[in-house]
Order: structure tokens, then C-alpha cells, then sequence
């Protein structure tokens, strides 16, 4: 029986090795990124999605989009996270005086809202 994985955050580095890993092994992938991003090396068992916006109504009609499609996951990995991102002028902190509150509102929202909210809108599925 094929095993079906889901990636969340398949264009970033980790993400990205882990599709090629998963499929690999001969698991069916389903690759999710904000852009849509596709590896050229990618086998044919690799399907792309795109999730433009990470928020709660995204995440759930997706899932729900999955649901409806009989789809069943075996395994799900969240590979979404920032450090640094020269958009929002998040850089990491070296001293107190570097923190802000919109680097940390940041770094929250990426690093742990969006995952528990995959988790939420997944554990019934």
C-alpha cells in the first residue's frame, strides 16, 4: 500500500529534501507552498499545491478540499519557520535591544500559529 505524505513548506530547503526523500521511498507526496514551488527533480509522485495565505481559512479548505477527494494522509510534516526574513526586517537578536514586537509577532505567527493550526484542522482527518 502507498503511504500519502503531506510537506507544508516544500519550497524551503528541509521541505524541499524531505518531497524528495518521501517520494523516494515510493510515497505518494502532495508538496504545499505558499508560491506553488515545483523541483524539476521531483519524480511524478510528487503533486504541488499552493496555500497563498497561511491563515486558518486557507488551511481549512484545504483540508476540507482533501477530505472531499477521499484523500487519507499516512504523514504530515511541517517544515514552515523563519528566522530571518528581509521583507518584515526580521533579523535574529544578538542583544535585548535588537527584539521588537514585530519580529517576535513574526516569528510567533509563523513558527507556532500556523503549525497548531495545521495540526488543528488535520486531527480529524
Amino acid at each position: 500500500m502507498t503511504s500519502k505524505t503531506l510537506i507544508i513548506g516544500a519550497s524551503g530547503g528541509i521541505g524541499n529534501a524531505l518531497v524528495s526523500r518521501f517520494a523516494d521511498n515510493g510515497d505518494e507526496v502532495i508538496a504545499v507552498s505558499r508560491s506553488g514551488y515545483v523541483d524539476s527533480s521531483w519524480p511524478d509522485n510528487v503533486s504541488s499545491k499552493t496555500i497563498a495565505e497561511h491563515d486558518e481559512a486557507s488551511i481549512s479548505a484545504f483540508v476540507e478540499e482533501l477530505k472531499s477527494q477521499g484523500i487519507k494522509l499516512n504523514n504530515v510534516v511541517v517544515t514552515t519557520g523563519v528566522l530571518k526574513d528581509d521583507d518584515l526586517g526580521v533579523n535574529p537578536e544578538k542583544r535585548l535591544e535588537d527584539m521588537s514586537e514585530n519580529a517576535l509577532a513574526s516569528y510567533f505567527a509563523v513558527n507556532s500559529i500556523i503549525p497548531a493550526l495545521w495540526l488543528k484542522h488535520l486531527d480529524n482527518h
